[in-house]
């Protein structure tokens, strides 16, 4: 019995597509997140806070989608599509470091850490103070806060 190599090639590509859909709204969700909540601990308001992140997220697509058309016709992408690419990612990339742990390891990794019981999650946004089991927030805002604070001269 032979095997149909264009039903084939076309359920690995569908397959593919899929896995690299999937990955990619992960870490759009993800970057978001971390864009949207540095934007608020530095001032933005909320709208502010919501578009940045849309910006830098969608100005990487947009170059993406460029240097992809590109190489359809056999070009490798202009500098600009690549140079919005890379700064896209890096301010990206940069949003997700600053918004970590103070730890090598928090720093290395990105992940959720989710207040285990909702009242914790809203007595903590009611009292302005990070939720027992969200350790991401818990040493960042007093570093902020000691910042902030005026130096006494006297």
């Amino acid at each position: 019995m032979e095997i149909d190599l264009s039903l084939a090639m076309h359920r690995i590509r569908r397959t593919t597509i899929a896995g690299v859909v999937l990955l990619a709204a992960v870490a759009d969700v993800v970057s978001f997140r971390h864009m949207r909540e540095l934007c608020l601990r530095h001032g933005e308001d909320h709208l502010a806070a919501v578009l940045i992140p849309l910006a830098v997220d969608g100005l990487i697509v947009v170059a993406s989608m460029s240097i992809l058309l590109a190489s359809r016709y056999g070009s490798r992408g202009g500098l600009l599509a690549w140079s919005l690419l890379a700064a896209g990612s890096l301010a990206s990339l940069g949003a997700n470091v600053a918004i970590a742990e103070p730890t090598l390891i928090g720093r290395g990794t990105v992940r959720f850490d989710l207040p285990s019981d909702p009242a914790d999650a809203r007595s903590a946004s009611e009292s302005g103070t990070p939720a027992r089991g969200d350790r991401r927030l818990s040493a960042f805002p007093s570093r902020l806060q000691a910042r902030s604070k005026p130096h006494s001269t006297g």
